[in-house]
């Protein structure tokens, strides 16, 4: 089992990503039985939940697959989740990684509003990410 299949849990209205920071686990902790889970939703998507995306993001492109320039599929799966399902829910998610990840502002801006792959052969998702890797690594 891979090491990055528990990213995410689901319940049946979010996904909430679980790998946050001690205090967001323990501000969220600290809340959940005083506050109603609509309020401790709305602290998480608009507080922790765009530092934590962008965190996770620096983290694939850093691991040695990333720096070989190979794309794992946890890394594609995470970029999927990204930019077709959280990014929906949470419209400050995007804005908040490309102000801090300037390639992936470029990069995201061509693949996905500009709709231009820079990789023919592969899928859209595929050569966004590559296209990273490369701006990074080659």
């Amino acid at each position: 089992m891979s090491q990055f299949q528990n990213c995410l849990v689901s319940n049946k209205k979010y996904d909430i990503l679980i790998d946050m920071p001690n205090f967001g686990i323990f501000f969220i902790h600290v809340l959940y039985k005083k506050l109603p889970i609509v309020i401790i939703q709305k602290i998480y998507e608009d507080y922790l939940e765009p530092d934590i995306v962008y965190k996770k993001i620096i983290f694939f492109t850093n691991i040695p697959q990333s720096i070989q320039l190979h794309i794992t599929d946890e890394f594609l799966l995470y970029i999927k989740t990204i930019i077709y399902k959280l990014s929906l829910r949470n419209k400050l998610l995007i804005p908040h990684i490309t102000n801090n990840f300037k390639i992936f502002k470029k990069y995201y801006e061509e693949h996905y509003i500009k709709k231009n792959k820079y990789f023919d052969k592969m899928n859209i998702d595929n050569s966004f990410i590559q296209c990273i890797l490369m701006a990074l690594y080659h």
